[in-house]
């Protein structure tokens, strides 16, 4: 399923490279539309790393994604009716009976992104995690090094 949804959306942009742009969620389609709710398994722990996911997945739409692809994801979402995922930087709740509340707010969230009315990077929870991921980010010790130049001193004419 999330491999079918990253070839529609990566098919999408290559059929309208005007409309569209690069999506960083072509790249790993699991962190983006993986883990629906279904009986098999560690139901904690699949929570867990759904709530990762979907963390980091935010983080990289948020950062990465233009808004007028986040309009287009946000369209496509509320279109087809998603239940999982993450759509132009919001977390679906999944379809169990008991969420759907928090789906329909979703999704209308989604159809003011969509229709240009709020930017996903401004609603409170996704500034507030921005915010976050930027003081929790690891320093990186970056390497230089300096290669002598093979001209040393003035050009001439000659």
């Amino acid at each position: 399923m999330a491999n079918d949804i990253a070839v529609d959306i990566a098919v999408d942009i290559a059929r309208y490279p005007t409309k569209h742009m690069a999506s960083p969620c072509t790249a790993n389609p699991e962190l983006w539309f993986g883990y629906p709710d279904d009986d098999a398994g560690d139901g904690a722990a699949k929570a867990r790393a759904y709530e990762r996911s979907a963390t980091e997945a935010r983080i990289q739409c948020l950062r990465r994604c233009p808004l007028a692809q986040q309009r287009l994801c946000a369209q496509r979402a509320v279109k087809y009716r998603e239940e999982y995922g993450v759509w132009a930087g919001v977390k679906l709740p999944g379809g169990q009976y008991r969420k759907r509340a928090q789906l329909a707010q979703a999704h209308e969230v989604l159809r003011r992104i969509a229709a240009g009315e709020i930017n996903a990077r401004q609603l409170p929870e996704n500034a507030d995690l921005l915010a976050r991921s930027e003081h929790d980010a690891t320093p990186v010790t970056a390497l230089v090094v300096h290669l002598p130049s093979a001209h040393v001193g003035p050009r001439s004419a000659a």
